[in-house]
């Protein structure tokens, strides 16, 4: 088609046909393309949705068990691929499934997903762990055959699919969802930076924190006898930690580094400060006063590297 020489000549404007909408909107703006309009500030907050990671043994499934003690979010399910679920032992109101084939995992899934909710007996379920999870799916699709390079774009895209289907329970049907991981450290050549990363495959570990509105690092302080466990929220280049909260909500008094002991349970402080809106007692997960010992990041026996934590950095100034 030659190129026009000229714009249409204004007198004939009133002719030009204006395409019909695909779908006819009312007028006041309630519905854009046959889709619900939702103000942000009348938008409703999700079920509790996060993701702790930290190395073996540091206490990912012990904060696990701790929903059962907050009333609403019992009872608790531990989806238990890692088969460490057994330090929950003395808990009430906890319930383990063991999952031993990618099957396994995909009816438990089902079973969330279409149960009526009325009919629902859990109200917080724990995947523990989605490294393990992962791993699991890989053995799902090679059997006993050697690992190859399609078989790690199908494994990252299910394995994003779990997280969204896990944070939709929370969305949709009002769950609090877990996710647990095991931690591993990753440094950049480019820059040299040493990460406590999510234990995933690369493009896996790049991704699925982003899935979580909570993605939480759990490491250990190496103050004995006591050693007093952080629980890290605070984004930084070193980890995966986030927290996803707007300004002024009930979220906003939670601090970003929640420092306890073994008798203490800020996950139930949390969850009244979430739900109730019950003031977040954050003098009583304060940064112990003390020397902390350095040559520990996340667990007994890991040396510090350029990652050394902050509190070990500020204590050795």
């Amino acid at each position: 088609m030659p190129p026009r020489d000229s714009l249409p000549s204004t007198n004939n404007l009133h002719t030009l046909q204006v395409p019909t909408p695909l779908i006819p909107d009312p007028e006041d703006g309630s519905t854009l393309a046959g889709l619900t309009v939702t103000p942000a500030k009348q938008l409703t907050v999700d079920a509790f949705n996060a993701m702790f990671y930290a190395y073996p043994g540091v206490g990912k499934t012990t904060i696990a068990g701790m929903f059962a003690d907050y009333p609403s979010a019992r009872d608790v399910l531990i989806v238990d691929a890692e088969g460490g679920a057994s330090v929950l032992a003395h808990r009430d109101h906890v319930d383990v499934v063991q999952v031993q084939k990618w099957s396994d995992v995909e009816r438990v899934l089902l079973h969330l997903e279409r149960t009526p909710i009325t009919s629902l007996k859990y109200h917080t379920v724990c995947f523990d762990n989605v490294t393990e999870l992962q791993a699991m799916h890989l053995q799902s699709l090679v059997g006993s055959a050697p690992v190859e390079i399609q078989h790690y774009g199908i494994n990252t895209a299910t394995m994003m699919r779990l997280a969204r289907r896990v944070r939709d329970l929370s969305r949709f049907r009002g769950i609090n969802t877990v996710l647990i991981a095991w931690q591993e450290v990753k440094v950049n050549k480019l820059t040299s930076i040493t990460r406590q990363t999510v234990a995933l495959t690369e493009k896996l570990a790049n991704r699925l924190p982003g899935v979580p509105n909570i993605v939480g690092h759990i490491s250990i302080m190496n103050n004995p006898p006591l050693y007093t466990r952080k629980l890290s929220f605070a984004a930084s280049p070193l980890t995966d930690a986030k927290f996803r909260r707007s300004a002024g909500d009930a979220s906003t008094p939670i601090p970003d580094d929640i420092y306890y002991s073994a008798d203490q349970n800020p996950i139930a402080d949390m969850l009244r400060t979430l739900y109730e809106g019950a003031p977040f007692p954050a003098h009583l997960y304060l940064r112990p006063k003390g020397k902390v010992r350095p040559g520990m990041s996340g667990m007994t026996g890991v040396t510090t590297t350029s990652a050394q934590t902050t509190d070990e950095q500020e204590d050795s100034d």
